[in-house]
């Protein structure tokens, strides 16, 4: 009988066969082919699912892997936030910046065409997102905006897409093309490998804390100081890539980041703080070298790593007037992730 299936439907087909079996990096081998192939939903759609399926039941055991992880201090002699060349990236740099100094910033992390097509993607997914709630919910506005389930079955808790929204994000996994491109660029960049490395074992990102983000000067106004590990709890391990799409930092939004290592969570809503959630600014002046934070300036395509010790906030001030296009990628350590976050693998 002639087969009148799509190639999408197909591939889709020949996956769920390789999921029954077991042979889950060749599921998503076929996925990926057919989705670089021709930009199909259905294709995208399969692909979030699977990752999510996959990171919901990675190994949770204890990890052998020790914590601190060791590494060499290369920038002994460097005051304040490391600052290197995507050249000069490696497992033990990233390591001695964030632990040694409280954050890495890399520069040129994505070359131009990567950062240009990244950049059109968060673009994309605002633009679809604008369509579904004025209710177009057609297979083009849903390849950009599809709001993501989790899994059946799993209490994770309800996604705060309005809090999210707020905040100038879409997170990357309601927009299933979006998340496709994102990991073909961070798999073609080594990103999930040295995000293991770090660890030292397997990472996996956080659905909730990984958000497509334009950022108006507007928004941002009044910016809080915070650490992650405040919400997240603090005896996790974790990295985040935070990857400027637009210059920042002198037009356009920013961050301020503490300029050193924080061996502890600062109690948030002390007096002259401005949210019960955030510290205040005399408690980050103390902690910083000369009482001083930095606001450091980015190029489309630079990057910074840090983790939930960091103290930070959006750098913001009334001259600025342009928007700020970034994507921010939180990863966890398999044996300490967060239940809450709701995992997607980045094994495959």
């Amino acid at each position: 009988m002639f087969d009148r299936m799509s190639p999408a439907r197909r591939s889709l087909r020949r996956a769920e066969r390789y999921v029954a079996s077991g042979r889950i990096a060749e599921a998503v081998a076929t996925l990926e082919r057919e989705e670089l192939r021709a930009r199909d939903l259905e294709i995208e759609r399969g692909l979030r699912r699977l990752r999510h399926d996959v990171g919901v039941d990675m190994d949770r055991s204890p990890s052998v892997a020790p914590w601190p992880p060791h590494y060499t201090d290369r920038f002994a002699d460097t005051a304040g936030i490391v600052d290197i060349a995507r050249a000069d990236l490696t497992v033990d740099t990233l390591r001695s910046g964030v632990f040694g100094h409280g954050a890495v910033i890399v520069r040129g992390f994505f070359d131009d065409d990567a950062t240009s097509a990244l950049r059109g993607a968060v673009e994309s997914a605002f633009d679809a997102r604008d369509r579904f709630d004025a209710g177009d919910t057609s297979a083009e506005t849903r390849a950009w905006y599809d709001p993501f389930e989790p899994a059946a079955g799993d209490d994770f808790r309800e996604i705060p897409r309005e809090w999210i929204e707020q905040g100038g994000g879409v997170l990357a996994a309601d927009s299933p093309r979006s998340l496709a491109m994102m990991y073909e660029q961070y798999r073609a960049a080594g990103i999930f490998e040295l995000i293991d490395g770090y660890f030292g074992d397997e990472g996996a990102l956080s659905i909730l804390k990984t958000t497509l983000r334009i950022v108006l000067p507007s928004i941002c106004a009044d910016a809080g100081w915070h650490q992650d590990g405040a919400f997240l709890g603090e005896n996790i391990r974790s990295l985040n890539l935070w990857l400027a799409l637009s210059h920042c930092g002198r037009d356009a939004a920013s961050l301020d980041i503490v300029p050193r290592r924080l061996d502890h969570i600062v109690t948030p809503g002390a007096v002259g703080a401005a949210f019960d959630w955030s510290a205040s600014n005399d408690d980050v002046a103390q902690l910083c070298p000369d009482g001083l934070w930095a606001r450091p300036e980015f190029a489309p395509g630079d990057a910074v790593f840090f983790d939930h010790m960091n103290m930070h906030r959006t750098g913001v001030d009334p001259s600025m007037t342009e928007s700020r296009y970034a994507i921010e990628s939180w990863f966890f350590e398999r044996s300490s992730y967060p239940h809450a976050q709701i995992p997607m693998s980045t094994r495959y």
